[in-house]
């Protein structure tokens, strides 16, 4: 049987979630911890492909992280590069994306089951064949090379003309059978989307951002800046619920009812309004938790 190694391109800008997506949690993980443990349990072992000058995050042992060579040039260096540090590792490498929550082990072993006899294999999804879903043979970093050096850049060209196995995931899954596979956070409507699919939001509720302030200090509470957090809630107190859902270390310091933590409502005017007991959200507002309320 061939080895298989395993590549989470973690470079893209963010620039329409606003925010590093790798961070971002779904569930009491980030996007990079879940991605990690479930290509953990089908390839191995894995590299992290990073934007060219980003900061390598904290990674398990045996995870490599790399960086495309050079800036803002498209995903293809990214494969490039973790191409080039598997050489020799395995014969064949599952590539996905940090921003797929959804993208399970039995999706990555039918990619892994149709490479066989083929170079390629990738699933499509609503029209779309994505080569940046998919599973290749090492043996093609040559022509990634060439790819490169001739400036063409797009995935696609990896498979072309090769043999390759396309995968329509509408075969294999249907409405009701969970959270779409190939269903991607690119913007924060999207996170707001797939929070709600893991039963973080209420759908009665209205849109709201909630925006977290840390308590002063650096390393505060063990986490970095907080993203802003895209929920669905009726209530303040139901907003904090889901917060704490995410970041069960916060609730456990303040406790489920928040002590000492100002939770805020902010209107689209700029008027704010202290948020207690079950008052109710309007559309248009966004909120704001100050975990550093009881130290000011």
């Amino acid at each position: 049987m061939a080895t298989t190694a395993g590549l989470i391109l973690c470079g893209g800008k963010s620039s329409r979630m606003g925010y590093d997506k790798a961070s971002l949690r779904i569930g009491p993980r980030s996007l990079l911890e879940l991605a990690l443990e479930r290509l953990g349990e089908v390839a191995q072992p894995i590299v992290l492909s990073l934007a060219a000058g980003a900061a390598p995050p904290s990674l398990p042992s045996g995870v490599l992280a790399v960086s495309d060579g050079r800036p803002e040039q498209g995903p293809l260096w990214g494969l490039l590069e973790g191409f080039r540090a598997l050489e020799g590792k395995a014969e064949q490498v599952l590539v996905m994306p940090v921003d797929m929550p959804f993208f399970t082990p039995p999706w990555m072993h039918r990619l892994v089951d149709g490479l066989a006899g083929q170079k390629a294999c990738l699933f499509q999804w609503e029209g779309f064949t994505n080569a940046l879903t998919a599973a290749y043979r090492l043996e093609l970093l040559p022509k990634l090379e060439s790819l490169v050096a001739e400036g063409r850049m797009r995935p696609l060209f990896i498979s072309e003309g090769e043999p390759a196995r396309v995968i329509a995931v509408e075969d294999h899954w249907r409405e009701g059978d969970g959270p779409p596979p190939l269903m991607d956070m690119d913007t924060p409507e999207a996170y707001r989307q797939a929070l709600l699919l893991e039963g973080i939001g209420n759908r009665e509720g209205v849109p709201v951002t909630v925006e977290i302030l840390l308590p002063p200090g650096p390393g505060s509470l063990g986490l970095s800046a907080m993203p802003p957090l895209p929920l669905f809630a009726a209530t303040g107190e139901e907003a904090l619920a889901w917060v704490w859902r995410l970041y069960p270390e916060l609730q456990a310091r303040y406790g489920e009812a928040g002590e000492g933590v100002a939770l805020i409502a902010i209107g689209p005017d700029g008027g704010a309004r202290p948020l207690s007991g079950r008052l109710r959200l309007s559309e248009g507002e966004h909120l704001r938790l100050d975990l550093g309320a009881s130290q000011s």
